[in-house]
């Protein structure tokens, strides 16, 4: 999401407060600058532990963000277990956010040939009280690949969910779409191609040669 709001132009920042530090490689990675060396962005994502007992100072800083939030976004799956462990979460949202401030389930690693994967989102975001948003983001090796090769190695179909993302979350904003479609056009290649991509283009160039 942030490498999409960058390329269409957004001032955005990353600030991740999770522990496992995620999203700071992911920021490098994709050339969005943390929070710390932009303090005057536009827009701030901040990225919060995918798992966690909501008790104790840990229930009052994220009470804390929830407060400080303009809008919020839970990711979560479509497994029983993710589910229910989502519940705690949107209770507290519910209860802390601002008045006015919108707040979405994103439904991750969906395997849509799968019974699981087909369950309609919004009944499942109705049970648990809060709406989902259009976009699906489906397991595939390519957000996988682009943990370390960057948004060029999100093509075709992976690349307009992100975009979708990045519409659900500035709604309106058809220079997003319109931005990244003329880098897709205009061939965007990740920074760094699987080894063995790269060996083999290598060989046809001696072939040329």
């Amino acid at each position: 999401l942030g490498g999409v709001l960058k390329k269409a132009g957004y001032s955005i920042a990353i600030d991740d407060r999770d522990p496992q530090g995620t999203a700071r490689f992911y920021a490098k990675n994709f050339e969005v600058p943390l929070l710390e060396d932009a303090p005057e962005a536009e827009l701030v994502l901040v990225d919060t532990p995918g798992h966690m007992r909501l008790e104790g100072e840990l229930l009052d800083q994220i009470t804390e963000l929830i407060e400080g939030s303009d809008k919020l976004i839970i990711v979560t799956e479509k497994s029983p277990s993710a589910i229910h462990g989502t519940a705690p979460m949107v209770r507290l949202v519910n209860e802390k956010k601002r008045e006015g401030v919108t707040a979405f389930l994103l439904f991750n690693k969906v395997r849509r040939g799968t019974a699981l994967g087909q369950q309609p989102s919004t009944d499942i975001a109705a049970d648990l009280g809060l709406p989902s948003l259009e976009t699906e983001l489906v397991l595939s090796t390519s957000f996988a690949t682009a943990f370390v090769a960057g948004m060029g190695s999100v093509t075709g179909k992976y690349r307009e969910d992100l975009i979708g993302l990045a519409l659900d979350y500035v709604p309106g904003s058809l220079r997003i779409k319109r931005t990244i479609r003329t880098k897709k056009s205009r061939g965007v290649k990740a920074k760094n191609p699987h080894p063995y991509k790269r060996h083999q283009s290598q060989q046809r160039r001696k072939q040329r040669s």
